[in-house]
């Protein structure tokens, strides 16, 4: 690796750049659908525009993630940067020439967050090295990162909502580009670049695409990922806008919930840097679902309390949840696959969202907000129950199996290095039959 800064350098720069460009997208996501609801918008117009966004990042995170591993993150991740601000200035311009008409700043919003989601990628996927050069536990930095992605993502729907209401879309969008263009000169000042290297190839399992669909782990975190992402794109994008016109809150009642959203997000996160990292992940993440359950849940019982109490709680469970997949992935995925393996899992979640975003918005406007939202409360539930029986997520995210052989506890070493790593769940049971073997039956 050759590094064009070292020590804590890189990866307080990419911390910082992180967080930015979350704020910027946090800006987009209060604005564009407060703007849209009161232009006398539909639930399922804000629907189709939602999903012409996911759809934009989803291509992105797909393509991003094969170009870093065959290219490097540093070049993906500049080049990214730029064009990602030109589009957001391009949809800026385009509203101001067009006279207001919106398609041409929805076209060039999703080439903005289509240019963006590769940046990402690139910087989750070595995080490992930028940790280690820090000197910095791997859980606790991306702890640190979530931390970052989750303040700008707080921060940024509160001023989009007001900043839309009293300046108007074309300065949230200019807003955003300059942003972007900040992110893209820390960047070029900051991200180190990485050699090539091909150590773990003999260990790549046919690629990305293969290593991805042969890890039954893997395959749940995507069910898992599609039904919490779904539910809270539905919620910032479809949901809270509604309700909060639904309680004739205004703007400053729906900043106020993502006020509170923010809240939970951070006062998780904070705890999981402090003392949580060292804690079971698998525990953790159950825990998590099971409370953005039930705040799910109470986002859609029929009054304000509710509506504020269920953000609160759904933002604590969800705090620490991408830090814990994401260390998984880190720890157990070998290096020349990682990027296309993490590209590949947010685009196949991503993917999805568009059908979500349609499917929401009409049963919002025909069931209404409230039966929608305990609808997805009900789903993530069930998910966290069958989560809680996958014996390879548990070995992904605590790198050990367990069980009992004659009355004896056994357990299976953990791989921490990634070329070391088992690569399906078949494989993991295979393992741990070989550990009880000899020793009686499994029970």
């Amino acid at each position: 690796m050759a590094n064009r800064s070292s020590g804590k350098g890189p990866l307080w720069g990419s911390l910082t750049t992180n967080g930015l460009g979350m704020f910027a997208a946090g800006l987009m996501i209060g604005a564009f659908p407060w703007f849209w609801f009161t232009q006398g918008g539909s639930a399922l117009g804000a629907g189709i525009i939602a999903a012409t966004f996911h759809t934009g990042i989803a291509l992105g995170l797909f393509t991003g993630g094969r170009l870093i591993d065959k290219l490097g993150p540093r070049p993906v991740l500049l080049w990214t940067d730029f064009a990602s601000a030109i589009a957001f200035a391009g949809a800026g311009l385009g509203y101001m020439w067009m006279e207001g008409s919106l398609w041409p700043v929805i076209l060039f919003v999703s080439l903005g967050l289509l240019f963006g989601a590769p940046g990402n990628v690139a910087q989750d996927s070595r995080m490992p090295a930028l940790a280690r050069l820090a000197c910095v536990q791997l859980g606790r930095a991306n702890g640190l990162r979530d931390l970052a992605s989750q303040v700008g993502q707080v921060t940024g729907p509160i001023l989009g909502v007001l900043l839309v209401e009293f300046a108007g879309l074309q300065t949230v969008l200019l807003t955003v580009s300059l942003i972007l263009l900040l992110v893209f000169l820390l960047d070029m000042v900051f991200f180190p670049a990485f050699r090539l290297t091909h150590d773990c190839q003999a260990n790549s399992g046919g690629g990305s695409f293969a290593y991805l669909t042969g890890h039954s782990g893997l395959k749940t975190m995507i069910i898992l990922a599609i039904l919490v992402i779904g539910a809270l794109n539905a919620i910032n994008d479809i949901i809270a806008p509604s309700l909060a016109l639904l309680h004739d809150l205004g703007a400053s009642g729906l900043s106020v919930f993502f006020a509170m959203l923010g809240c939970g997000l951070v006062t998780s996160q904070l705890s999981y840097i402090a003392i949580g990292f060292r804690f079971s992940a698998r525990r953790l993440l159950l825990g998590g679902l099971t409370l953005a359950a039930i705040g799910l849940f109470c986002i859609g019982m029929p009054s304000v309390v509710g509506y504020y109490c269920g953000a609160v709680l759904l933002g604590f469970g969800l705090g620490p949840l991408w830090a814990i997949v994401l260390g998984a992935i880190q720890r157990t995925v070998p290096t020349v696959l990682r990027a296309g393996v993490i590209g590949l899992l947010g685009g196949i979640v991503l993917i999805v969202q568009p059908l979500v975003s349609v499917t929401v918005g009409t049963l919002v406007q025909t069931v209404g907000s409230s039966v929608a939202i305990i609808g997805f409360s009900l789903l993530v539930g069930f998910a966290c129950l069958s989560a809680a029986r996958s014996q390879s997520l548990a070995f992904m995210l605590d790198g050990k199996l367990s069980g009992k052989v004659s009355g004896k506890t056994i357990q299976t070493r953990k791989f921490d290095d990634p070329c070391e790593t088992l690569k399906d769940a078949a494989s993991v049971e295979q393992s741990f039959a070989r550990v009880a073997k000899g020793a009686g039956r499994i029970h």
